[in-house]
């Protein structure tokens, strides 16, 4: 069974989960609860879906394809949630991000210090849909794990990141960009 929903939990005081859902079928989570202990969240992805309609060009029923890894939108929590650790002293290397999908876990991590982050984490002035284009581009450009994290740096200012991939038989495997092209490196973290 597909979910329609993103379904997740934001972990409070170190333990104490609440859980949070989008509010309509196939959208975002966008009411996510930050207070004073707040260090991360962890949310569902949906699967492709038919959207019921037919394509006017083609006849063929449209389907939408959901990027399964960090959304800007995801990127831009994420910001908040750093930003919400070093205002109230938690360590930064207790905040993260986690995506679940169909492809597996992704987890953001942080690695740099609190004067690192940056202020905005803006969209560079550009409309949500057009930021979204953009990601798209990167996305299919440098392919989901450099995409996103190359995204990050080039179009957010964020960099020392770590984009962990949990894949669904367990392996974990490390992501981040190095050098001035922006290599993209990876550890293995565990493997069965």
């Amino acid at each position: 069974m597909s979910l329609k929903k993103e379904y997740g939990h934001v972990e409070n005081g170190f333990g104490n989960f609440v859980p949070v859902e989008s509010d309509t079928d196939y959208s975002a989570i966008n009411d996510v609860p930050v207070d004073t202990t707040t260090i991360g969240m962890m949310h569902s992805h949906f699967n492709n879906f038919a959207t019921g309609n037919i394509h006017p060009e083609t006849g063929d029923p449209e389907i939408i394809k959901p990027i399964k890894i960090q959304s800007p939108k995801d990127v831009q929590l994420f910001l908040v949630l750093l930003r919400n650790a070093a205002n109230n002293n938690i360590p930064l290397k207790k905040v993260y991000l986690t995506m679940v999908s169909s492809s597996g876990v992704y987890t953001l991590k942080y690695d740099g210090n609190a004067n690192n982050i940056p202020a905005g984490g803006s969209t560079n002035g550009l409309t949500a849909e057009k930021f979204e284009k953009k990601f798209i581009e990167y996305i299919k450009k440098y392919k989901n794990e450099r995409g996103l994290l190359k995204f990050m740096k080039d179009e957010m200012g964020i960099s020392n990141v770590s984009l962990y991939r949990t894949m669904n038989n367990g392996n974990t495997k490390k992501y981040y960009l190095e050098g001035d092209k922006d290599k993209l490196k990876k550890d293995v973290c565990h493997e069965d």
